[in-house]
């Protein structure tokens, strides 16, 4: 009974103490402005990270990056069943930034890579909504991959 108290007051003494702050506090405030000179590959995924990249730039800020994106999507099979129909997928998200400073025309890569690997549903609709799932994720961890990765080569 005893060791149960101390142990209830010690595990409350410790949770309401530490300083609990969100990673992501003050990312909504960069200092930059980032502008989209040119885009190639998927559209879909194209289009998820200008928009999550657009959440942080404004036409005000002190610093400004020149962006180029090449992404690509590759659907590969892995395994195949008895009748040869692939049952298996690895599904790679590769994407490039090319970032150039306006202020000394320096240039800089970035290169982000995710993989996944699915299963082949008998039902089409179904697989189309789950790697359309899987790419607009892919590309919203991406998008954020990259800001922080910008952020560090200041």
């Amino acid at each position: 009974m005893v060791r149960g108290i101390i142990l209830l007051t010690t595990i409350i003494f410790f949770t309401l103490s530490c300083d609990y702050q969100p990673v992501y506090k003050g990312i909504k405030k960069l200092n930059l402005n980032l502008e989209i000179k040119e885009i190639e590959g998927d559209k879909n995924i194209n289009s998820i990270i200008q928009s999550e990249l657009k959440k942080y730039s404004s036409q005000d800020k002190q610093k400004n990056y020149l962006i180029k994106i090449l992404s690509n999507y590759d659907k590969i099979p892995i395994s195949k069943d008895i009748t040869g129909k692939v049952s298996i997928y690895r599904s790679t998200m590769m994407v490039n930034f090319d970032i150039t400073d306006n202020d000394n025309k320096e240039s800089k890569k970035i290169t982000i890579e995710r993989s996944f690997t699915l299963k082949n549903y008998l039902n089409n609709f179904e697989q189309i909504n789950y790697e359309n799932s899987i790419k607009k994720n892919f590309s919203k961890s991406i998008a954020d991959e990259f800001t922080k990765k910008l952020l560090s080569l200041k």
